[in-house]
């Protein structure tokens, strides 16, 4: 099971980190099998208002992340934008919030951005970023993340170095996927286990939607390291290509430990 993150924000003024965030969630091994990321922009064209749309997702979505910085975007007939309703709406149904600020001038922001900035600051804690650097770390040491049994738990760092631990999300994750692995490259080689397959099959066998991620830090790093090779070399582009271990691929494969039962037993 997937946990969806609902990114709110005005669209235009973080495009870029919008686009960053869900390439570096979908770009991590293990973020990428745990979390998916709606994206508003991501949505083909549709005949629904826009927000029925954006609202309903937050309804449906399990956390919700809000970038907040200058502007406060259009404003619908009740006087408030899209960002505003998406985290009122976040906030009644009880969904987990995490607000990113950009920028330590708060003069230059728009009165209801400000207003809505207070407002979040009364209910939960804010953290400040100027880049995108500063926003996959939001200031403190990076999470970790580990499965424990049957459960997946996340370990966030407070900038006093306190620990919290959230409760594990998932109990029925199971500990021995084949196809799984926090090194991207074997993630490939392990997918590749059974035989051939395409590059829709490898996404999917990896849990991963977004493709250009895949390609750059899945595909391309083994394709170069000669663990994988393609089944049509002289049609490098068609539509039948797919992917298999070569010969260096497959003593690579037996090289690595086979998982063991709960008994110990291989």
């Amino acid at each position: 099971m997937k946990y969806k993150i609902f990114f709110s924000s005005v669209q235009k003024e973080f495009k870029n980190e919008r686009r960053a965030l869900r390439d570096y969630i979908y770009g991590d091994a293990l973020l990428g099998r745990f979390f998916e990321v709606f994206l508003f922009e991501d949505l083909p064209a549709s005949s629904c208002r826009a927000d029925e749309v954006y609202l309903k997702e937050v309804a449906a979505d399990d956390i919700y992340l809000g970038l907040f910085g200058d502007q406060y975007g259009a404003v619908d007939g009740d006087g408030m934008s899209a960002t505003h309703k998406e985290f009122l709406l976040a906030s009644q149904r009880g969904k987990p919030r995490f607000i990113f600020v950009k920028g330590d001038n708060d003069a230059a922001r728009h009165p209801k951005i400000l207003a809505l900035l207070r407002m979040a600051g009364e209910q939960l804690i804010r953290r400040r970023f100027n880049t995108t650097t500063e926003l996959h770390s939001a200031g403190v040491s990076a999470p970790t993340f580990r499965q424990d049994g049957g459960q997946f738990v996340q370990t966030l760092w407070r900038a006093k170095k306190s620990l919290e631990t959230i409760e594990s999300i998932d109990q029925g994750i199971s500990t021995r996927s084949t196809t799984r692995s926090t090194d991207p490259v074997k993630s490939v080689v392990l997918a590749l286990k059974q035989g051939e397959r395409s590059s829709g099959e490898l996404r999917q066998a990896l849990g991963i939607k977004h493709r250009p991620t895949f390609r750059k830090n899945y595909l391309h790093p083994a394709l170069k390291a000669s663990l994988v090779e393609i089944t049509l070399p002289d049609k490098p582009n068609s539509r039948l290509q797919k992917y298999r271990l070569t010969e260096k691929g497959v003593i690579y494969l037996k090289k690595q430990p086979r998982a063991k039962n709960k008994k110990g037993q291989r």
